[in-house]
């Protein structure tokens, strides 16, 4: 059985919060945070795909996010 790619895109947030930039979805209430913006978002997708295999879904989509705030995509 051949995988199926879902693309869709995830609105976020980067805010710094002290030394750390802290990513948030908007809708889906997932966090992640690290040193840079880049490392931040990294996180958040490897979180959202964490989310989507706990819940036994069986597509895990590939994430295009984009950032609405900061225009990072």
């Amino acid at each position: 059985m051949s995988e199926e790619i879902l693309n869709f895109r995830i609105e976020y947030h980067v805010n710094q919060e002290g030394a750390l930039y802290v990513a948030r979805t908007v809708g889906m209430e997932l966090t992640a945070e690290g040193n840079t913006i880049q490392e931040a978002v990294d996180n958040l997708n490897a979180a959202v795909e964490l989310y989507y295999m706990a819940n036994s879904i069986s597509t895990i989509p590939r994430l295009v996010a984009y950032d609405l705030e900061n225009h990072i995509v």
